[in-house]
């Protein structure tokens, strides 16, 4: 349904928008939690300014591809991750959300 997923984009209109980013809500609790997935195609930086989490929840951060191996991925996320997250250009990250 669409509550299962929230689109964090303003820029649908315009075509040289190469940013998009959405998250996949967790809402009967059958996985890890809600998803936060962001994709950065333009070949500069933009800061994401992250959604709130759930109330109790952080996000924490399992795919970062502009990190080295292997701080790129990190299996079950590194914790705290909020605010304004920084982008690297050409890059993806994946976010996770979990209990404090």
């Amino acid at each position: 349904s669409k509550d299962c997923i929230t689109w964090h984009e303003n820029n649908w209109d315009d075509p040289t928008s190469k940013f998009l980013a959405f998250t996949l809500h967790d809402r009967l609790g059958e996985y890890e939690g809600d998803l936060y997935c962001a994709i950065n195609s333009h070949h500069f930086e933009v800061t994401v300014n992250l959604p709130r989490p759930r109330d109790g929840e952080t996000w924490c951060r399992i795919i970062d591809t502009n990190l080295p191996s292997p701080r790129d991925y990190v299996p079950g996320g590194n914790a705290g991750v909020e605010g304004d997250y920084r982008m690297q250009s050409h890059s993806v990250i994946v976010l996770v959300s979990k209990a404090v």
